[in-house]
């Protein structure tokens, strides 16, 4: 089960405490659930929706710096922060780039 589903379905569903109250479930529980550590899924839920990549492979034209800003324009102002990559048309360092924001859970 992936962290989503154990967000969607809850960490435990037979989280019942004395007297028959529900109780909500733990970033423990979704760590646990999830088969991951509460560092992880503290990153995920920190990180994951806060960010948005643009991986161009050069920045040289007004095109490109046109399209950038009408993102930001957008983006900004519902609290999403926009990050810009150059790979200078170099497959290795997009691979590379590809890595970096994956590895921080970056929407692209």
């Amino acid at each position: 089960m992936d962290f989503d589903q154990v967000a969607v379905n809850g960490a435990n569903s037979n989280h019942i405490k004395n007297g028959g109250v529900i109780m909500a479930s733990t970033i423990y529980d979704v760590a646990t659930r999830a088969g991951l550590s509460v560092g992880a899924i503290s990153k995920y839920i920190n990180a994951k929706s806060i960010s948005v990549a643009i991986l161009l492979p050069i920045l040289d034209s007004t095109f490109c710096t046109s399209m950038i800003s009408s993102i930001e324009s957008t983006l900004l102002p519902l609290g999403y922060s926009v990050i810009v990559c150059e790979c200078h048309n170099h497959a290795e360092m997009e691979l590379r780039k590809t890595q970096y924001l994956i590895d921080r859970m970056v929407y692209g």
